[in-house]
């Protein structure tokens, strides 16, 4: 084993789609999905190092769409034939300040429209067909580039062509969207398929512009880690392509630390190779006496990754972990029960079934949290109680908490809670239920339930009530 041949680190410095692995469940998600008729779109939402950029790299990269184990995911007729998707990859990180977030999107996606007119345009002919042609330079104004956009995709509809938008940290332009914003990009759903990825739920970065009919169907999977399985293959597998075998209490040591989080699994494999290396251990050959140098050496390098996860955290999500520390029974409180089950999907906490309780994804970052963390949560609402609820009051609280950021139609309601139609009957009770509870949430929790003029009802948590900070 050689330190300056590092694999680990190189995949750091490369993050190469090419080397993308695990989540083969939600790729498989986001493949059926945005290859569904009519398209299909996803919100990917978590952490920082959790995959989702390289996700999107690997789809823009097309090698999602032609690989012969992934093309059985791909829906008529984009399984036959692949060409007809245009991936379109949005890194909002590297949008020039001062520009609107319509009118970069549409430059990213003139750029790559472009390439693809260069490269299928004679396929098209020959079939007697054209792609429609490009202006010879994209708008400045947001609305000029919005017209331009849903001009060329209508007319691509109409070949099956299928623009897939990867918007990638789309929390980062929302901050300044208006409402007129992401509704002007409403109607583009019937023609494109969106894969948006994002840090925040949108509720939480611009809850105004998150009313949107844009964002009220996008169904949000939360991104956590690798299962132990996809977990220890990707470990595994960087260190085989360089023809190494890891032993197994290695790897095992390494999964037990890192919780399958993608980047702290590649810090780690970086770490292990460098320390057997110094080592001089033999292939084979496990760390044994030396293990706690590896966590010594890990709990260093994992500090900056662990003091961003707290830092995107809200205070809610602080006090649940405080109390979680402190060993306090959170899973009796609702609004604690709701808050570390935020936290699962964020990859934070696993749900242990066997002691009945949530712990912390990796005993390093238990360690971290309780050194860095005040030792007494703090109250976000002092005095907040829990409501007193009948038994359709919780059902419907349960209900709404569920999508904070969504717009709940009366018909919605009546299916997913009532288990009917919305007759008169069900929705004179569905609204003098729902004005109970918002009595109740807002004197208790200090949480509102909002009616949205035409369209249904908006629930709305106490962190964005309160505002940032």
């Amino acid at each position: 084993m050689n330190r300056i041949d590092n694999p680990y680190s190189a995949l750091l410095l490369t993050l190469s789609p090419e080397k993308f692995g695990g989540y083969a469940a939600r790729l498989r998600l986001v493949l059926e999905k945005v290859t569904a008729t009519p398209p299909g779109s996803v919100e990917l939402l978590g952490l920082p190092g959790m995959g989702k950029t390289t996700l999107l790299r690997y789809l823009a990269g097309r090698a999602a769409w032609h690989d012969a184990s992934e093309r059985d995911w791909l829906q008529p007729p984009y399984c036959d034939n692949p060409d007809l998707l245009l991936p379109i990859l949005v890194e909002f990180r590297l949008q020039p300040t001062g520009q609107h977030a319509l009118v970069y999107l549409y430059r990213r996606f003139h750029e790559e429209y472009a390439a693809y007119l260069a490269r299928m345009g004679t396929t098209f002919e020959a079939q007697g067909a054209s792609l429609p042609a490009l202006p010879e330079r994209a708008p400045e104004d947001a609305e000029r580039a919005a017209t331009c956009m849903e001009d060329i995709i209508t007319r691509l509809r109409g070949l099956a062509v299928r623009p897939v938008l990867l918007l990638d940290d789309f929390d980062l332009p929302l901050v300044k969207m208006s409402l007129a914003d992401t509704t002007r990009m409403r109607p583009w759903r019937d023609t494109v398929a969106f894969v948006l990825t994002t840090e925040k739920p949108f509720h939480e970065v611009n809850p105004e512009a998150a009313g949107s009919p844009f964002f009220q169907t996008i169904p949000l999977e939360r991104m956590g880690g690798f299962s132990d399985a996809e977990a220890g293959h990707m470990l595994e597998r960087v260190a085989a392509d360089a023809g190494v075998t890891l032993p197994p209490d290695d790897v095992a040591a390494v999964l037990r630390e890192t919780g399958g989080h993608p980047y702290l699994l590649i810090l780690a494999g970086k770490v292990l190779w460098e320390l057997r290396t110094q080592l001089g251990l033999k292939e084979g050959q496990p760390l044994g006496v030396h293990s706690p140098i590896l966590r010594g050496w890990l709990a260093e390098e994992f500090r900056r990754p662990f003091h961003l996860y707290l830092d995107r955290l809200n205070k809610e999500e602080h006090a649940a972990i405080q109390a979680l520390l402190a060993g306090d029974d959170t899973s009796e409180n609702r609004t604690q029960r709701h808050m570390l089950a935020a936290l699962a999907g964020k990859g934070l906490v696993v749900y242990d079934p066997a002691m009945r309780q949530y712990r912390l994804f990796s005993p390093l970052f238990d360690e971290f949290a309780r050194t860095t963390l005040p030792a007494t949560p703090e109250r976000v609402a002092p005095g907040t109680k829990e409501p007193p609820l009948s038994g359709q009051e919780e059902h419907l609280y349960e209900y709404l908490r569920q999508r904070p950021d969504h717009v709940h139609t009366l018909e919605d309601i009546a299916r997913d809670v009532w288990h009917g139609s919305a007759n008169d009957q069900v929705v004179r009770r569905i609204q003098v239920t729902m004005s109970r509870l918002r009595g109740k949430l807002q004197v208790a929790t200090g949480e509102d339930i909002v009616s949205v003029r035409g369209q249904g009802y908006r629930f709305v948590p106490l962190s964005v009530r309160k505002g940032p900070g």
